[in-house]
């Protein structure tokens, strides 16, 4: 089977991949094979395929609310192999065919609070994104704003973003009272482009109580690679990475680039 390129392994946003047809005809083909004829031979890049279908399965009957594709999803997990299987990913089939009323037997399933996951509607349709727990009420449209955050780290040379809520803002200077009074925080993680060379950018957005305490934390903390934007009662905090004993490739003054993006998205 041909794996899946990066960009539609990603749950945080739905991208049409042709290998979902070819994975598809290949668990079909397992559901009717005996036991002794099934594959025993599959590699470790065939498993994580046949999981990624799986995933991106659970995803698209959450979007379209249509259970046809689950018993698919619950085959592939099958050919897998229970003790290869992450119980995350069979936790997120299950919770997909209790959303859409396929099952009624994942009614205990909690996404969030049990498997770190969030489901998330935006104008394109329902996503889901990494959750860790922390600031993050129901009804918060913070992760939408990440999402286009997303879009304008890859705009700036930056790829393989991944989306969390209830992240940790950083600590500074001044952490105090002011991060105390954080409303809700999400998170977006992306690797510079040519990702092998490990440089990566680290965004921050949150919601605060006051428009002051907004401006507080996002300002605090010094660095030679970071861009502090406030808006409102929301702020951003970018800041970029490098791998130890590696020249920097951001620099405050390049970063500034994304000010007005931020600004933007925060408004």
């Amino acid at each position: 089977m041909n794996g899946y390129p990066r960009q539609a392994r990603r749950l945080w946003r739905w991208v049409d991949a042709p290998q979902d047809a070819e994975v598809a005809g290949f668990v079909a083909l397992q559901a009717v094979l005996g036991a002794d004829e099934r594959a025993r031979d599959l590699s470790e890049a065939d498993r994580r395929t046949l999981i990624t279908f799986a995933r991106r399965i659970a995803l698209a009957t959450l979007r379209t609310g249509d259970p046809a594709a689950l018993d698919a999803a619950f085959e592939a997990l099958a050919v897998v192999g229970v003790e290869r299987v992450d119980e995350r990913d069979a936790a997120l089939v299950a919770y997909a065919a209790y959303r859409v009323g396929a099952t009624q037997s994942a009614g205990e399933i909690d996404l969030s609070g049990d498997w770190g996951m969030r489901e998330v509607s935006t104008p394109d349709g329902v996503v889901l994104v990494r959750d860790d727990g922390g600031r993050y009420p129901d009804g918060s449209d913070l992760a939408v704003r990440a999402l286009r955050a997303a879009d304008l780290l890859e705009a700036g040379w930056y790829v393989d973003a991944e989306i969390t809520v209830g992240t940790s803002w950083p600590l500074g200077d001044r952490r105090e009272e002011p991060r105390r009074s954080l409303v809700a925080v999400a998170g977006v993680r992306a690797e510079r482009e040519h990702w092998r060379s490990g440089h990566f950018a680290l965004l921050f957005l949150a919601e605060a109580a006051t428009a002051q305490d907004a401006s507080t934390v996002a300002g605090a903390g010094t660095g030679p690679a970071r861009l502090a934007v406030a808006a409102g009662h929301r702020c951003a905090l970018l800041i970029a990475r490098s791998p130890a004993g590696v020249a920097p490739v951001e620099t405050a003054a390049s970063l500034e680039r994304f000010r007005q993006g931020l600004a933007d998205l925060l408004s």
